[in-house]
């Protein structure tokens, strides 16, 4: 069972300070709690394409060790991730917009729970548009806390 969502805001940073920080995959965990880590996979350094997650959502769930692969970047405009495991998969696209002084940051997700999580899905549409909101304003504070502290 298959779900998209689309998030989209504004962070107060140019496009390449935006970009950079989300390629940057330490950041993960600063704006979606429920990555406790990520980890690159050996023998590659944080500028690898392939990484080790910790998934730990709010609630009863257990941890979920997922991989996480890089699977395309064009510097500054976008960004796409590829997340697996072995109950769900999600794909994550990012774009960046210049605004001005302001960059647009969409962030496209399609996501896949497998049986016997698959179910769930429906309480996770029904907290979707709680979740974008809360997700998008945390995530747009990250990014302009971490320029601002850059320069």
């Amino acid at each position: 069972m298959h779900q998209t969502s689309e998030m989209r805001f504004r962070v107060t940073a140019p496009v390449e300070a935006a970009y950079e920080y989300f390629a940057d995959l330490r950041h993960v965990p600063d704006y979606d709690p429920s990555v406790r880590s990520i980890q690159p996979t050996p023998p590659q350094g944080w500028d690898g394409s392939s990484f080790s997650m910790v998934f730990a959502p709010l609630g009863p769930w257990p941890k979920i060790p997922l991989t996480l692969a890089v699977e395309g970047c064009d510097p500054g405009r976008t960004l796409t991730y590829r997340i697996d495991g072995p109950r769900m998969s999600a794909r994550d696209h990012i774009t960046f917009q210049f605004l001005g002084a302001d960059t647009e940051v969409t962030i496209t997700t399609t996501f896949e729970l497998r049986d016997p999580l698959a179910p769930a899905m429906f309480v996770y549409r029904a907290l979707l548009p709680v979740m974008r909101r809360v997700r998008s304003r945390s995530t747009a504070r990250a990014v302009t806390e971490a320029y601002c502290r850059r320069w």
